[in-house]
């Protein structure tokens, strides 16, 4: 650009302004290195001073938004803002035009200068024109790093960061998970490929991201319930070890006094019972193993006491009264061998016992028991001694032919002997009758004699018997 001053003689001798086009684009929010800056040279071939005057606004050159003018390093060029600036008579000055748009696009803009070229009165301008394009920059999306996982890891954060700051969104590509928001949630093994994808910005263009990572199969806990200790002779039982996994659980006895089939086992013995289960791998888990132990304790040997209270050990009664006995019974083991039952023997002739009550169940407890002894009326009476019991043997003897004494053959019999002998023996057979007629009818009231009996008390539960002895007497 030249430009003169000074000399009025030459008043159309000067350059056509020049237009200048950046031909590369350029980034927003950058400035362009390609094909800048441009530079314009302003000469001055006139014989006087060229004045710049002071503008109204701003600086003088002037020059569009999204286009810069450096007036320091290589611009030797003055910018007037608050006193006026002149260019000697045959001097010249550069302005570097860089290119800095802001916005995407073709963009148009100028240079405009204001100076006294061929002595305008008060000023003239120049312009030169601008153009370049401006484009959006593509940032650099990248995720931060994943770690590869394992199948069962708690949901996690994902981030895929630029130098924009547009939104980014994120998507499972392919593979076990799913994502909401940022936050990934794995659902199976295998390889995970994730999408990022980032929205223009103000100075930057869309974006897009990818990266992947690993699942692998998780080792479950698995874990046996707990199992209580138990007693030997307890019912078989079943066992239980579950994890996440769904694969098949076994279980075997590693040691101890067990077996088990399938989940049920059953006790053969005392001690430590040591089980361990085994789960086959599944499609998302690897294979586990898990152990557990616990104890059996030997069977209590079920047994029961028997007492009597001293204060009723002994009772008289009357014939044909009653007595009672009471017994203490109780486990000693929380349980009798079985069903309890009692017997009585030594009873007084024509006596009954009972017991109430009759039985005790095997899980009854501690229990008492009352035996009734009822006795007879007339057991263990005597005949007291008549005085005509030596005559006994004769008066039968009498009463034998006492019938015959009218037969025939017993007048035979008197016809034989004399006179005299046989009023003998009619004699001796009537005495002897009617000795026997008085005996029989005299005074025999029994003559009753104390006793004193020992009852023997058996209580059996099982294969279990206690005894115990009371004493009746009898009066």
């Amino acid at each position: 650009m030249v430009l003169r001053a000074g000399d009025s003689s030459n008043p159309g001798d000067r350059r056509r302004n020049t237009g200048y086009h950046l031909a590369t684009a350029t980034n927003v929010g950058s400035t362009d290195t390609t094909d800048g800056p441009q530079t314009v040279t302003v000469a001055n071939r006139g014989n006087a001073a060229l004045t710049f005057p002071i503008p109204t606004s701003g600086n003088n050159p002037s020059i569009s938004a999204d286009f810069t003018l450096d007036s320091s390093g290589s611009g030797t060029c003055p910018l007037t803002t608050g006193t006026p600036n002149t260019l000697a008579a045959g001097a010249s000055c550069a302005l570097p035009i860089s290119f800095a748009p802001t916005v995407a696009g073709a963009i148009s803009g100028s240079l405009v200068l204001t100076d006294t070229n061929l002595n305008a009165n008060p000023s003239t301008t120049q312009t030169i024109s601008l153009t370049g394009t401006g484009q959006l920059q593509t940032p650099t999306l990248a995720f931060a790093t994943i770690p590869n996982h394992i199948l069962g890891d708690t949901p996690f954060i994902v981030t895929a960061t630029s130098a924009s700051s547009g939104a980014v969104t994120y998507s499972v590509t392919s593979g076990p998970a799913t994502i909401a928001g940022n936050t990934l949630t794995i659902t199976g093994t295998g390889t995970i490929v994730l999408s990022a994808s980032q929205a223009a910005a103000t100075s930057y263009a869309a974006a897009t991201a990818s990266t992947s990572f690993a699942v692998g199969a998780a080792t479950p806990t698995l874990a046996f319930a707990t199992i209580p200790n138990h007693t030997f002779g307890d019912a078989p039982f079943t066992v239980t070890a579950t994890s996440a996994s769904s694969g098949a659980v076994t279980y075997s006895v590693t040691s101890g006094p067990a077996t088990v089939s399938g989940n049920t086992v059953t006790l053969t013995g005392a001690g430590t019972v040591v089980l361990s289960a085994s789960q086959a791998a599944s499609a998302s888990y690897t294979a586990a193993t898990a152990s557990t132990s616990f104890t059996v304790a030997a069977a209590p040997v079920l047994d029961f006491s028997m007492s009597t209270p001293t204060t009723t050990q002994t009772q008289s009664v009357t014939r044909g009264g009653a007595a009672t006995f009471t017994f203490s019974f109780a486990p000693t083991s929380g349980a009798y061998p079985g069903t309890v039952t009692f017997a009585a023997t030594g009873l007084p002739v024509g006596a009954t016992a009972s017991f109430s009550p009759s039985t005790i169940a095997a899980n009854g407890g501690a229990q008492t028991v009352t035996l009734t002894i009822q006795t007879s009326a007339v057991a263990g009476l005597s005949q007291p001694v008549s005085p005509l019991s030596h005559r006994g043997g004769l008066i039968a003897f009498a009463l034998l032919f006492l019938p015959l004494a009218g037969t025939r053959r017993m007048r035979r019999v008197a016809r034989k002997l004399s006179g005299r002998a046989s009023l003998a023996l009619l004699l001796l057979l009537s005495f002897g009758a009617v000795a026997g007629l008085s005996g029989c009818g005299g005074s025999s009231k029994p003559v009753v004699q104390p006793q004193s009996y020992t009852i023997t008390v058996t209580a059996t539960s099982g294969s279990v018997q206690h005894s115990s002895n009371v004493t009746l007497q009898l009066q």
